[in-house]
Formats: C-alpha cells, sequence, structure tokens
C-alpha cells in the first residue's frame, strides 16, 4: 500500500496508544451490548408519545433517550474503569511493560515490583493504594447501582 512499515509497539511514542487502541477495540462489544439493553429498556410509549407532540428525532433523542440511558452510561463507565485500571494482562502480553516503561500500569508495576524485582514489601504498598484506588471507584459503582434500581422502581 505505499506505506512505510512502523514498530506499533516498539516506539515509546505510539506503545501506549497502541494499547489504548486494543483496549477500545476490546470493550466495544461489551459497550454496543450494554447500549443496545438500555436503548430496549425505553418504553416505546415514549417515544409515540413525543412524536405525538411534534417533537423530531433530535428532540427525542435529547429529552427522551438520553435521560433514559443515563444510568447505562454512568454504570457502564464506571465498570469499564474498573476494569481498565486493573488491566494486567494487556500490558504483559503485548508489551511486557513497554520501551521504557511507557505501557507500564499499575497492576503490571505491583506485579513487577513483587515477582520480578522480589520486592514484596513495596508491591504490598502499591496493592494497598491499588485498593484504595479501586475502593473509591466501586463506592461510586455501588451508589450508581443503588440510584438506578431506586429510579427503576
Amino acid at each position: 500500500m505505499g506505506v512505510e512499515p512502523r514498530d506499533w509497539l516498539g516506539d515509546p511514542k505510539t506503545a501506549l496508544a497502541s494499547l489504548i487502541f486494543v483496549n477500545v477495540w476490546k470493550g466495544f462489544p461489551f459497550w454496543m451490548l450494554m447500549l443496545a439493553a438500555g436503548l430496549k429498556s425505553i418504553p416505546e410509549e415514549l417515544h409515540e408519545a413525543a412524536q405525538l407532540d411534534g417533537a423530531n428525532y433530535l428532540q427525542r433523542v435529547r429529552h427522551i433517550i438520553m435521560p433514559s440511558m443515563r444510568s447505562v452510561w454512568i454504570l457502564t463507565g464506571l465498570l469499564a474503569f474498573i476494569w481498565t485500571f486493573n488491566y494486567f494482562d494487556l500490558a504483559y502480553a503485548m508489551t511486557n511493560g513497554g520501551p521504557d516503561g511507557a505501557t507500564t500500569t499499575l497492576a503490571y508495576d505491583i506485579y513487577q515490583t513483587s515477582f520480578v524485582f522480589n520486592r514484596f514489601d513495596q508491591g504490598s504498598a502499591l496493592s494497598v493504594i491499588s485498593f484504595a484506588l479501586m475502593s473509591v471507584a466501586i463506592g461510586f459503582y455501588a451508589l450508581a447501582s443503588r440510584r438506578s434500581n431506586r429510579s427503576a422502581l
């Protein structure tokens, strides 16, 4: 095709972007399934009533679809954040921490500190930091899930 070959994972400038691209590619089906399920849960009567009231498609998206999908967006986004934050396998399998540490995640750093360098004390400290950060994210998830369940009743 006339394009020069490029070492996407070997270049520190493009390695992280390559991992992000693969992560988005991996998570895309999950997002689409969740959003499709959220769209199916919106009652058809709301669309029909808005159409009878003279609302065009953009008005229905703004006033019916987006407010109805808010909890789906929040819960899916929080789950994706939690899973992405804890990624170890992608960084390990694709770049082994990356060129010059460009793709080192916290989970990979915990593994490397504990099991490669045998610094279990530092690995434990990093694990506690990771646990604290994830506790905050999981707290937000629980709060959003509780609000979502309350609004569904």
